[in-house]
């Protein structure tokens, strides 16, 4: 079995942690909105 190299210009571990960043903030917008949503119907 022979050995694959990839190259790329991109930092993939600085993508990895970009990534990790946006999965948070979007876990945290996405509360916020079920917060607004519940808001909305209780009134």
């Amino acid at each position: 079995m022979q050995n694959i190299v990839i190259t790329t210009d991109l930092n993939l571990e600085e993508e990895a942690k970009v990534i990790k960043s946006l999965e948070s903030k979007i876990a945290e917008l996405k509360e916020l909105k079920d917060e607004r949503i519940a808001k909305v119907k209780k009134l």
